[in-house]
């Protein structure tokens, strides 16, 4: 008898514990609902908040900087200038797919990306054509390049050989200085310096 006792308030205790754990459990599920949901109604709440906010103050403390470094950012970012050589590579337009052709004037708006006014070599002339759909062609071994980015953006010069590793060895106008430049960095100048 005392041990039918014993265990029997061995299965009292297990059960209250049961109960109790069980209880516990459907409160923290209830919890997490609860908190997955208001995380949904709210945007303040999301996962990434902490992150979001980060940026966001990041980008605060940048916009009170002076306009001109604005700008100067925004031009390292969009690569696309007037008179330079470049190859159109959307099969959205089919007809100039691959073809060559300089950027007569280039076309920004907050809202998108640049948009190009493109003479091709052919005498036709093709407007509003987004950045993304053209890439910078080069030209031979001693022809006029420009930097798009980087340390020198903006430097003219001469191209005066290609590497197969994807560097090229230029020459500048201004100081004849001779570096080693990316040549995803440069396009073709396709305009006389004496205008």
């Amino acid at each position: 008898k005392h041990r039918s006792r014993e265990s029997s308030d061995d299965d009292d205790d297990d059960s209250t514990d049961r109960k109790r754990r069980s209880r516990k459990h459907k409160r923290k599920k209830r919890h997490n609902r609860d908190r997955s949901h208001s995380r949904s109604r709210s945007r303040s709440r999301s996962p990434d908040h902490k992150r979001r906010h980060k940026h966001e103050s990041q980008r605060k403390s940048s916009s009170h900087k002076s306009q001109s470094s604005d700008s100067q950012n925004q031009q390292h970012l969009n690569w696309l200038i007037p008179n330079i050589r470049v190859r159109l590579i959307s099969k959205k337009i089919p007809a100039y797919y691959l073809q060559k052709g300089v950027v007569q004037d280039v076309t920004r708006t907050s809202q998108s990306s640049p948009k190009a006014v493109l003479l091709m070599d052919n005498g036709q002339v093709i407007d509003k054509v987004p950045e993304r759909y053209l890439e910078t062609a080069l030209p031979r071994t001693g022809g006029k390049v420009i930097v798009l980015e980087g340390k020198h953006y903006w430097k003219k010069g001469r191209l005066l050989e290609r590497s197969r590793d994807g560097y090229g060895v230029i020459q500048f106008t201004e100081d004849l200085e001779v570096v080693n430049i990316s040549l995803d960095s440069i396009a073709e100048w396709c305009l006389n310096d004496d205008e």
